[in-house]
């Protein structure tokens, strides 16, 4: 079943269709009724539901902002940072505060794992609620705790690839291209363009058949650019 959700996950081309994957996975493994996914902000220390499967408003505005203090399955999960089971939110005296508004909603159970990159950090919790008090069995909650770790690194995969489009859009706008559609008919100023900044070169240069001149001098010159742009 890894394997199953490994290649769905695959094929999302988005943050929001990760999501749904994820947590349409949950609910299939736990056999839920309702859940939801939140995403930590971790600059403010705040869970947000981010996807979620049959909750109503009053649920939504509840649990919307959600940090480790909070008593419900997801705070104490987010805190303890390991999966937390509720068999009947009813009778736990800690779940109190909540039990109206899971009354409400029609939830008596609720697991809360997290979800943990590689390297600790918390990037959100997987919760799934069952109408009836419920205890899921291990085979569950380890299909879920799998599903948690290839959410992280779904997760972590689309964040980068929007990371990458906002920085090529950024460096569209000051007018640089990727190296590999350089045009061979004009003077181009050249740069090595990554993550320590910008070695752009202070003359104009001209691409040939394997490499590249300098206009000045048609000397060939040994740099391997990443972009270009016109010469201004």
């Amino acid at each position: 079943m890894q394997q199953e959700f490994a290649t769905r996950l695959f094929g999302c081309t988005n943050l929001r269709s990760v999501l749904d994957c994820v947590l349409d996975g949950g609910l299939e493994v736990t056999g839920a009724t309702f859940g939801n996914i939140q995403l930590m902000d971790g600059e403010s220390g705040f869970l947000t539901i981010a996807a979620q499967r049959g909750f109503k408003v009053e649920f939504l505005d509840f649990f919307q902002r959600v940090n480790a203090d909070h008593v419900s399955a997801c705070g104490r999960a987010l805190r303890q940072q390991r999966a937390i089971v509720i068999t009947d939110v009813m009778s736990d005296q800690d779940f109190a505060p909540c039990a109206a508004i899971a009354e409400r909603a029609g939830f008596r159970s609720v697991q809360s794992t997290p979800i943990v990159s590689s390297s600790g950090v918390v990037l959100g919790i997987l919760s799934t609620h069952f109408p009836d008090p419920h205890q899921p069995n291990e085979g569950e909650m380890d299909a879920i705790r799998s599903l948690a770790c290839l959410a992280a690194d779904a997760i972590i995969r689309m964040r980068a690839r929007l990371e990458t489009i906002k920085h090529s859009r950024a460096l569209s706008s000051l007018g640089w291209h990727p190296v590999s559609c350089a045009p061979f008919d004009r003077d181009l100023e050249l740069a090595v363009i990554n993550y320590v900044g910008t070695n752009a070169l202070a003359f104009p240069c001209r691409r040939v058949l394997d490499g590249w001149i300098s206009v000045q001098t048609r000397a060939r010159i040994d740099f391997y650019p990443t972009h270009w742009r016109e010469w201004a």
